[in-house]
């Protein structure tokens, strides 16, 4: 470590000190750092990576992408991004994210990877398609077990936490914090923790055209249990039945809500 220079004494730096100075002078006038939103992620040795293609909008390091296919043809407008890579296994890429039109342009909600680095429109680099990575993840709860891609407009190659609901990239190991924070995730398709369907009874009288009804009581069917002592669900097949009845309800993933499919007869 240099040391500040008193009146009187005599300058002596040795290479060491030069260097510090140097490497010092350089960070602070910003020579070293990296660009923004390319800076790499740390990667697990374990981990697949192999080389894609951005066909969509410039992406940051640790964001979700859906890959789209095999990279078998560059096209005249990527050759010179992926000439290099053709001897390789690679893939074309775009941001993921799940639209409610599945008609929109920017609807890639599977084939979920995980970027190294920022990646330019056209551009090639390294993403994750299996095995531990860190990436950006919008936490919404404390019971988020999987990571999918974001159905939120403005979140596009953002991962979102979820507790139930389609699979995803397991979640395996999180701050405390909700909101986008950086995770550990295990790339590939997982099952939430939590269960996804419950049998229950209901908690008052259903009529066919309540909209809504309170399920208690709850045995988790194919995953861990709520801590909920019951459920709303939507009485989507207008169903009926007396209070207490045997009940069994299910998440609809694509609605994003709980709903009634069955009622003791």
């Amino acid at each position: 470590m240099v040391q500040p220079i008193q009146n009187g004494s005599g300058l002596s730096l040795t290479r060491q000190n030069v260097n510090e100075i140097i490497e010092a002078t350089n960070t602070v006038r910003g020579g070293k750092l990296p660009r923004q939103n390319t800076q790499p992620i740390r990667t697990s040795p374990s981990s697949v990576i192999v080389k894609g293609r951005n066909d969509g909008a410039e992406i940051t390091s640790g964001s979700a992408v859906s890959i789209t296919g095999p990279l078998v043809d560059a096209g005249d407008e990527f050759t010179h991004a992926v000439a290099a890579f053709r001897s390789q296994m690679s893939v074309a890429f775009r941001r993921a994210f799940n639209n409610s039109d599945e008609t929109a342009a920017d609807h890639f909600p599977q084939n979920l990877a995980v970027t190294t680095t920022g990646i330019a429109n056209g551009g090639v680099g390294d993403i994750i398609v299996s095995g531990l990575a860190y990436a950006r993840v919008d936490l919404k709860s404390a019971n988020d077990s999987v990571a999918v891609a974001h159905d939120e407009d403005g979140n596009q190659g953002i991962f979102k936490g979820a507790s139930v609901g389609r699979p995803g990239c397991r979640i395996v190991a999180k701050p405390s914090l909700l909101g986008e924070q950086w995770c550990i995730v295990s790339v590939g398709l997982y099952p939430t923790a939590l269960a996804n369907a419950y049998r229950g009874t209901l908690s008052d009288a259903l009529e066919t055209s309540d909209l809504t009804i309170l399920v208690g009581n709850l045995v988790a069917v194919d995953g861990l249990p709520t801590t909920s002592e019951s459920i709303g669900a939507y009485n989507t097949l207008t169903l009926s039945g007396a209070s207490g009845d045997a009940a069994y309800i299910i998440y609809n993933d694509q609605a994003g809500r709980w709903e009634l499919i069955e009622v003791q007869c």
